[in-house]
């Protein structure tokens, strides 16, 4: 888990660097098969907050999971938030993450892999999943869905029409889109059909590699790279070893991280990058539960090994960040261009689809 994962030695000037920017993790994985403990929240966010980290993005439903398991799992997390609200808030604004890091406190949204939690009924349930304080929403979860297909699909398909009206409400409703686990085929033509009918309007892949980084069935390929950011948009690049070092690594180090940064650079420029961690309070859990649910990975045998090697070295934000700060210094990166990077991307982003 995150607590086994290790902290990377920084120099003093990064760990203040990133204190007194704002910084963001777009997303993380930490549901309740893998939060074996209730303080687990406190110790991972208390972290974050002694890091420097401002947001986390949560995630409240994925795959086939509804309206009522997104509101059991959000209640969850908010049992905690409203715990100890002198330190915890949940953003639904921009103007909030600004106001969080001013004050020292630590933010969170919620972000939904697959949108299932709009019960078939987009136009109704968006503005109440919004309400909720869901800040994206992606359209697929590795399988075929109504919406569109998963990355494991084979012989992938375009965008439904019901897909469609999905994109509609959560632009109508100032929710991002969100690509991550979508097939290539699925995400460019849902891209194609944003930008027809809401061309002002960025997307966001919230935690997704190049697959020219590592080339898993998970990871993104040039194209859709390009045309997110065409959009306006940012690719929050995932940190999860098993996605950005190779299918059986144990260990994602900061010059990975790196690596991937100065891939997206070169190929679309500074301003489409942010960070993910796709992290969880506990692996361990985590991969005894993936190995129960071989349904949902029929990706060949990938998702099994690595459970078997059970991986942890998962580069939590609130420990890699600082040691990220030193190397893009190194490779020439400017103060503004890491800005971006950890943070102010997603700014942009959020600010102009949340408001």
């Amino acid at each position: 888990m995150s607590e086994e994962s290790r902290y990377f030695d920084a120099s003093d000037k990064a760990y203040a660097f990133v204190k007194s920017i704002v910084t963001i993790d777009s997303l993380a994985a930490c549901v309740d098969h893998c939060w074996p403990r209730e303080e687990m929240f406190e110790e991972y966010h208390g972290r974050a907050i002694e890091a420097g980290i401002d947001v986390i993005g949560m995630t409240v439903s994925y795959g086939q999971n509804d309206f009522m398991t997104m509101q059991k799992q959000a209640s969850h997390f908010l049992q905690h938030v409203y715990g100890d609200v002198e330190r915890f808030e949940i953003v639904r604004k921009v103007g909030d993450i600004q106001r969080m890091h001013d004050e020292g406190k630590h933010g969170l949204y919620f972000c939904a892999q697959g949108c299932e939690l709009l019960n078939n009924d987009p136009e109704h349930f968006a503005p109440i999943v919004k309400n909720a304080g869901v800040g994206t929403v992606a359209l697929a979860y590795n399988e075929r869905f109504r919406a569109g297909d998963g990355c494991l699909v084979k012989n992938a398909d375009k965008v439904t029409y019901y897909g469609q009206k999905v994109i509609d409400a959560l632009h109508q409703n100032h929710i991002l889109l969100d690509l991550s686990h979508a097939s290539a085929a699925t995400a460019l033509s849902a891209m194609e059909y944003s930008i027809k009918t809401a061309p002002e309007t960025p997307v966001v892949y919230t935690h997704s590699t190049p697959l020219a980084i590592c080339d898993i069935y998970r990871n993104m390929r040039d194209e859709e790279i390009e045309m997110c950011a065409s959009t306006g948009g940012v690719i929050s690049i995932v940190t999860l070893p098993w996605f950005i070092v190779d299918p059986m690594a144990q260990e994602t180090e900061p010059h990975h991280i790196v690596r991937a940064i100065d891939y997206v650079r070169d190929l679309v420029g500074i301003d489409h990058i942010g960070l993910s961690s796709d992290d969880a309070y506990s692996w361990a859990p985590a991969w005894e539960w993936a190995l129960s649910k071989p349904e949902m990975y029929q990706d060949g045998g990938v998702t099994a090994r690595a459970a078997i090697n059970k991986p942890c070295g998962v580069a939590e934000a609130a420990k890699v960040y600082p040691a990220i700060v030193d190397l893009m210094w190194e490779g020439g990166y400017s103060d503004e261009d890491i800005k971006k990077v950890l943070g102010g991307n997603l700014m942009r982003v959020y600010g102009q689809v949340w408001g």
